[in-house]
């Protein structure tokens, strides 16, 4: 008798052992809450929840005519602090976008803000921020037409300390940059004289202005120094990237 107690209570231990022993499979949940709102708009919110635990959340709002006006995304910590959000609001001539990026303390740490013309992008604003919430740097890009009709992008970098602006630089970019990911066929204007690169079209001084036009006529830095417009076979320097003389590698 005792052996088929002792028994019992080896394979009762053994079960609960192997259940707690087992993975446990996360519980989703998903809410969905309705309302209209003072403009006549439906507004709809998604919550999902893991073990109980918040994780994300959607908004939609949308028009009587159907017309999405809005839809907004948010991510959580675990401790429930927001972790980044979406937001698009929609427009037939203006839509806008940004998206944030927070600590697991609610201090915002990035902001990327999109505006749209025609369809077209044409305003972008890159925020970063410190882990008080103090501005570092914030980078303005905005399509602008020249006088002639071409289409560039102006481009403002700033850099703030202790949320105090110290330094600004503004450079213009062709039509068509990408500021991602540069590619070659996104480049086929470049800043500078360009000297030796036979793959774009260059427009002249870019970043380094007046230093960048005392090179116009010169290599520098004992890369290529004779004066341009000569004929000579022959020239000193490295010569990197000109492919019209031969070099001695000495002199500037």
């Amino acid at each position: 008798m005792r052996t088929a107690t002792t028994t019992v209570i080896i394979l009762v231990t053994m079960a609960l052992v192997a259940v707690l022993a087992a993975p446990a499979l996360a519980e989703t949940i998903t809410s969905t809450t309705s309302f209209v709102n003072r403009l006549g708009n439906t507004v709809t919110v998604e919550t999902t929840y893991v073990d109980g635990v918040l994780t994300s959340q959607v908004m939609r709002e949308v028009q009587p005519d159907g017309f999405l006006k809005m839809l907004k995304t948010w991510e959580y910590y675990a401790n429930g602090m927001v972790k980044t959000s979406e937001e698009w609001r929609y427009s037939s001539t203006s839509p806008t976008h940004i998206t944030r990026q927070y600590s697991d303390t609610g201090v915002l740490l990035s902001q990327v803000a999109e505006l749209y013309l025609n369809e077209e992008l044409a305003v972008t604003s890159i925020s970063t921020y410190d882990s008080t919430g103090l501005l570092l740097t914030q980078e303005d890009r905005i399509l602008t037409t020249l006088a002639d009709g071409t289409q560039v992008w102006v481009v403002t970098v700033s850099t703030y300390a202790g949320g105090i602006l110290v330094s600004s630089i503004t450079n213009e970019y062709p039509y068509g940059y990408n500021f991602d990911e540069p590619t070659e066929a996104s480049l086929k204007e470049r800043p500078g004289w360009g000297h030796g690169d036979k793959n774009h079209d260059h427009t002249g001084p870019g970043g380094n202005g007046a230093e960048n036009a005392s090179k116009q006529n010169k290599h520098e830095g004992g890369n290529g120094g004779a004066t341009a417009g000569g004929d000579e076979p022959i020239r000193p320097g490295n010569g990197y990237g000109d492919e019209n003389h031969q070099h001695t590698g000495e002199g500037k």
